[in-house]
């Protein structure tokens, strides 16, 4: 057993040199499960030093396939979040709140509630459920459905109508649907 020790050798690992261009404050904070991902991101991106919030971006971007930059309009952010939360995607908290801190800077989406329905899938779930009716009440006559619906009200603030029969959105519903979600 000595002769092995001896002709070994000591290997330490440290995630700053792992991850020399990223925020070591973020990296420290992630589960470790994601760091094989992340760290075939930084090798295909070659990211150029980046501070907590670019971190955090390049995360939600490179492991999550979120691209914060690319959501301003109600269907991109739908899509993103069905494909978060459908997906069961559990993104860190921190990751979350800097997607919420983004996501409320843009003005075409200033009413939506994602500081509930972002970090929590069970809100996005009763979200869309709540705003269900009033995509059924537009494709036809169901306007008792719909003013019985308005008695009740909304739980979750935002807008009315959701675009559920927008050709990226509607491959969603199908699949919640058929999974009786």
């Amino acid at each position: 057993m000595g002769s092995l020790l001896q002709a070994g050798r000591k290997l330490s690992f440290n995630l700053g040199k792992i991850f020399p261009n990223l925020s070591y404050p973020v990296i420290e904070k992630l589960d470790r499960s994601l760091l094989d991902a992340l760290f075939d991101a930084q090798s295909k991106a070659s990211p150029d030093h980046m501070g907590d919030n670019a971190t955090k971006d390049f995360i939600l971007r490179h492991v999550f396939g979120i691209t914060t930059e690319l959501i301003a309009k109600e269907v991109e952010l739908l899509r993103a979040l069905l494909r978060l939360h459908y997906g069961n995607l559990q993104i860190p908290l921190m990751l979350a709140e800097r997607l919420v801190q983004v996501l409320k800077s843009h003005e075409g989406l200033k009413t939506w509630p994602v500081s509930e329905i972002v970090p929590d899938d069970k809100a996005f779930f009763a979200f869309l459920q709540e705003r269900w009716p009033v995509f059924l009440s537009r494709l036809g006559n169901l306007h008792q459905v719909w003013d019985e619906f308005l008695e009740y009200g909304f739980k979750y603030p935002g807008p009315d109508h959701l675009p559920f029969d927008h050709e990226d959105i509607k491959v969603y519903i199908d699949n919640l649907f058929l999974e009786g979600r």
